[in-house]
């Protein structure tokens, strides 16, 4: 991508329809001025496999399920990214959505760069009782030296009125972030499910 010629805010990949199944295997994603990559769906089967992105404006990948969504399966598996906007990955199923989201094994170095960043994964989760399943293991977070933004995380949970997540992980190591797991919801339903399961 060459982001700075792009005239708007733009993906580099753009996933949406009733239903898919896709893969991707050893790309290289560079210089989006928006997400490098980005799903809208009600039905999702995506596997990431050894991918990397860096300066993607603002997120490596934004997941927004539209309210009809009932199965998604996205998992990525060996990832690596640079200086990419407000978050890593933002995965954001407020409007509905439930199903299973991996992230097994990711590396991530200087995403701070833009004073804007705050998470390394955030996710903003389902209203209601129902939610994904978010297992989340071997990470290694790399702050770099710039403080502009306090309270930066590996792992956010935003906030909103939904269902906590079931977040699993083992071997996550921050470098210079405040926080490796922060919640900053203070109003969650009380019939949602409110608790995190953490391991390692």
């Amino acid at each position: 991508g060459n982001k700075a010629n792009n005239i708007g805010d733009f993906d580099l990949v753009r996933i949406y329809s009733p239903g898919f199944n896709t893969a991707m295997y050893n790309v290289a994603f560079n210089d989006a001025s928006r997400y490098c990559i980005k799903i809208i769906n009600n039905a999702v089967n995506f596997y990431g496999y050894n991918l990397t992105g860096a300066s993607c404006n603002t997120a490596f990948f934004h997941m927004n399920l539209v309210a009809s969504a009932n199965t998604t399966n996205v998992g990525f598996f060996g990832t690596q990214i640079d200086n990419s906007g407000e978050a890593g990955f933002i995965i954001d199923s407020s409007a509905s959505g439930n199903g299973n989201f991996f992230i097994k094994g990711l590396e991530t170095e200087a995403l701070n760069n833009l004073n804007t960043h705050k998470a390394v994964i955030r996710y903003i989760p389902t209203t209601g009782d129902n939610g994904l399943n978010v297992s989340i293991a071997d990470v290694f977070a790399y702050k770099d030296d710039n403080p502009a933004q306090a309270g930066q995380a590996v792992i956010e949970v935003a906030a909103g009125t939904g269902a906590d997540p079931i977040i699993i992980w083992q071997q996550v190591i921050p470098s210079g972030y405040d926080h490796v797991f922060k919640h900053v919801d203070a109003s969650v339903t009380s019939s949602a499910r409110e608790f995190c399961y953490v391991r390692g």
